[in-house]
């Protein structure tokens, strides 16, 4: 990306590496910014226009008599960070089988990929494997890509649904990840309809709100607001933001069709407490190893992190799922907001364990990044670099916009988690220690 800037002397939005196909659809770009023809980047997206869910997708059957103890569940995003615990805390909480929806090319090949996710996350109980069922196929196909005969049986199958899944991708613009994201959720709605009713979980983000609050100066954003109420900021946010969105309203527009539904809405996924097995390739991963290598943060003044550890998010999940009294509600899985930590206390957590980081101004740090960027690419953030870098607005990039960010209400999932053994840890330095010799164990922070 830096080396077409470089070589052809233009602001070439990384969107356009995505969006075009061959290298003469993206000279055609190149050479219209070089004449000045901003016509080239009027790509917005619109949101409202977006979310239409098929009119084929309508209840047709009738909801299972016991929705809280299943005997089939379906599960998407299974390889991924939460999907791994949710296998692994439904494989606890539950008898089911559990179906997961894999990218492979055959059965073998996708059990292989289940069991390899949860072996590396320490997960692993082969006494329990015989209830994984591995479904080849893909999120970003019609009806996953399986056959209509495989669909049918698993419509017939399946009691609940967990829609885990999702392309998560900061760089990519909404055209290409909608397939995974909004497409995706449209089939598991489908799938939900079919046969007998089906509860369906979808666990969202609360990146659905955008910079709203902050924009604003909103200082609490509920579980029960309305997300149309930031579809108008969302052309300044980033293609997963906007595609998730998308998704989320189709799951409501579902709910008004007589679908049973959860929205839960999740904060930034940190590892487990106990063995600090984290996500490496998750942003908040790269944001930590990233501004170590670089030996600096940026001054963001009070971007609150959300920050929750995978097990606290993976079991409040399954016991928000298994009340039928929170059918048709949002949940937030994030710290009681006088204990959500923001950036800069994030860092100073840093420093106390050892890793000396100057706190400079916005424009600085993406400086030293940039600089950083021209003798070595090992960074884990100069590939998030366009979020950071190019502008959403005259003055602000994407993740400028979040400053001075709203606390967030949990009250529902707190009330759901009640008389329950299930808390939220506090980010403190000994958790945040754990992480870090993680990402030395694993390679991913060198010393």
């Amino acid at each position: 990306m830096m080396y077409l800037r470089e070589t052809f002397q233009v602001e070439l939005p990384v969107r356009y590496i995505f969006e075009q196909q061959t290298i003469e659809g993206l000279s055609q770009i190149i050479d219209k910014l070089h004449q000045k023809d901003t016509a080239v980047l009027d790509t917005v997206v619109n949101p409202k226009a977006e979310a239409v869910l098929d009119p084929n997708i309508y209840p047709q059957g009738i909801l299972a008599q016991d929705i809280t103890q299943p005997n089939h569940i379906f599960l998407t995003g299974a390889t991924g960070f939460l999907g791994a615990f949710l296998i692994h805390e439904l494989l606890q909480q539950t008898q089911a089988k559990i179906y997961c929806l894999v990218r492979a090319k055959n059965e073998t090949e996708g059990f292989k990929r289940l069991q390899k996710t949860l072996e590396k996350y320490l997960i692993w109980d082969a006494s329990q494997s015989s209830r994984i069922i591995p479904i080849p196929g893909d999120l970003a196909l019609p009806r996953f890509g399986v056959s209509v005969e495989q669909f049918e049986k698993l419509a017939q199958q399946i009691d609940v649904i967990y829609h885990s899944g999702a392309q998560v991708n900061f760089a990519k613009p909404y055209s290409v990840i909608k397939a995974a994201n909004v497409l995706g959720t449209q089939e598991v709605l489908r799938l939900a309809c079919q046969h007998q009713l089906k509860p369906v979980h979808y666990i969202s983000t609360m990146a659905v709100f955008g910079a709203m609050a902050s924009i604003n100066g909103l200082n609490v954003l509920y579980e029960d607001d309305d997300i149309d109420q930031s579809e108008p900021y969302l052309s300044q946010e980033i293609g997963y933001t906007q595609s998730k969105w998308v998704a989320e309203k189709l799951v409501w527009i579902a709910k008004s069709r007589g679908i049973p539904v959860t929205v839960i809405r999740s904060g930034f996924l940190m590892g487990h407490p106990q063995t600090g097995v984290t996500n490496t390739d998750d942003f908040i991963s790269r944001l930590i190893v990233g501004c170590i290598q670089v030996g600096s943060f940026p001054e963001l003044i009070n971007q609150k992190q959300d920050l929750i550890t995978v097990d606290y998010a993976s079991k409040a999940i399954v016991q928000i799922s298994q009340k039928k009294e929170s059918l048709g509600k949002a949940f937030h899985i994030v710290p009681l907001a006088s204990e959500n930590i923001d950036l800069i206390k994030l860092f100073e957590l840093i420093s106390a364990c050892g890793y000396q980081l100057q706190k400079v101004p916005y424009s600085q740090w993406t400086d030293n990044l940039i600089n950083q960027a021209q003798y070595s690419q090992s960074n884990p953030l100069f590939a998030l670099l366009p979020m950071f870098t190019e502008k959403v607005n005259p003055e602000q990039a994407a993740w400028e916009l979040y400053q001075n960010t709203a606390d967030l209400d949990c009250c529902n999932t707190l009330n759901a988690i009640a008389n329950t053994s299930i808390k939220c840890p506090s980010m403190d330095a000994e958790l945040i220690g754990k992480y870090l010799d993680y990402f030395q164990r694993s390679g991913f922070l060198s010393m």
